[in-house]
């Protein structure tokens, strides 16, 4: 059981975003926030841009690793191939 629980909550339902339904902030009693983020809402909604940027661009770049070594596997077996025919 909580006692005397007193906190500043954010709640964001809803948010233009593709990743969440709804979104939780806890906000700290001496928060401060830049001249941009006037308020929990506006840093609330900074976060979520920032995290689905960050996930498009992991997304990105995972498949372009992917192609990387799969193309030097394939050079690699190639190369092997080559080597035993010698």
């Amino acid at each position: 059981m909580i006692k005397g629980f007193n906190r500043r909550v954010v709640v964001m339902k809803n948010p233009d975003s593709k990743m969440f339904d709804e979104a939780f902030f806890v906000v700290k009693e001496n928060a401060v926030f830049d001249k941009k983020e006037k308020s929990p809402v506006e840093a609330a909604k900074k976060i979520i841009r920032e995290l689905e940027e960050e996930s498009r661009d992991k997304k990105k770049n995972g498949v372009s690793e992917f192609k990387k070594a799969l193309v030097f596997m394939i050079l690699g077996a190639a190369i092997g191939i080559i080597v035993c025919m010698i």
